[in-house]
């Protein structure tokens, strides 16, 4: 049996309809990508996953999954936790950074951060610039050094720059500098505009929090890590105790009553963005030692 062959119109043809579908496709993948970063931009700007959800009518798991792709489930966080953090890049104490963000078990000042996109906006491969006694340098796609802030390698997409002792990707760049634009000043920066008497005075009350995190589905895992993120990025500036289990007594310093609720339904807030990152949710509640003042 003979096969015949297309003759050269029909081959002219079926050219142009495959060069129309490839620019579909690009198409498509340059409007999925700015959907994707349009929903990554609501999350932020502090909506979680599930209000995320709620709102564009999607499910949990499929927010979670566009937000994932990207950060590996870190959120960047602006406010230091403690007096003795230092950038990881440079060394700078966080009461000297304007702003310092903090990663899984990593912290990014904004000058070093500030630095790496800088390097970014070059296309050469090895360009370097110096800032802070750190040499930062973009590094060949085929290199195995990983980004310290979501662990994935580089690529002909996600480029990384390396630090003398971390290396960070140009999405979780992007992601830093984001939240430092959403960001408000740090303490110590108010501290330096306006002088201590005209601060209101405060007040200082204890807390219970009752730590509830439970997993979004049976399939999947989160608990454990959903609490180490508590316990490390928002309990420390509380001077947490622990008084058993998931069980932690708090201090709180507020103005009135409305900053305390507005401290405490933040707090909660946190905790629930931290289990959501983790594909879990938060039940958590707060009582006030002494007194029948509860949040939940």
């Amino acid at each position: 049996m003979m096969t015949r062959m297309p003759n050269q119109d029909e081959l002219t043809l079926i050219q142009e309809k495959e060069a129309r579908m490839k620019e579909l496709e690009r198409d498509f993948e340059q409007a999925k990508e700015e959907y994707h970063r349009a929903i990554r931009q609501m999350h932020v700007a502090g909506k979680s996953m599930r209000e995320i959800a709620k709102l564009l009518n999607l499910s949990h798991q499929r927010v979670h999954q566009i937000i994932e792709s990207e950060n590996k489930g870190w959120r960047a966080w602006l406010k230091p936790i403690k007096p003795d953090i230092v950038c990881s890049f440079c060394g700078l104490a966080a009461v000297r950074a304007n702003k310092l963000v903090q990663g899984p078990n990593i912290f990014a000042c904004d000058f070093c951060i500030t630095s790496c996109s800088i390097v970014l906006e070059t296309d050469c491969p090895g360009h370097s610039i110096l800032s802070g006694g750190n040499e930062f340098k973009k590094i060949d796609a085929s290199s195995k050094l990983r980004c310290s802030f979501c662990g994935k390698l580089p690529s002909y997409k996600r480029h990384v720059i390396a630090g003398n002792n971390h290396q960070v990707c140009n999405k979780c760049v992007e992601l830093s500098l984001q939240y430092m634009q959403l960001g408000k000043p740090g303490k110590q920066e108010v501290a330096e505009q306006e002088p201590l008497t005209s601060e209101p005075s405060k007040k200082t009350t204890v807390v219970i929090l009752h730590l509830r995190i439970e997993r979004n589905s049976k399939w999947v895992r989160g608990i454990k890590r959903s609490i180490e993120d508590i316990e490390f990025f928002v309990l420390p500036s509380y001077l947490p105790k622990r008084l058993s289990d998931r069980e932690y007594e708090l201090q709180v310093s507020y103005e009135d009553d409305k900053d305390l609720d507005d401290r405490m339904n933040e707090l909660l807030g946190e905790c629930h963005r931290m289990a959501d990152s983790r594909n879990c949710f938060s039940e958590s509640d707060i009582h006030e030692k002494g007194t029948e003042r509860y949040w939940d």
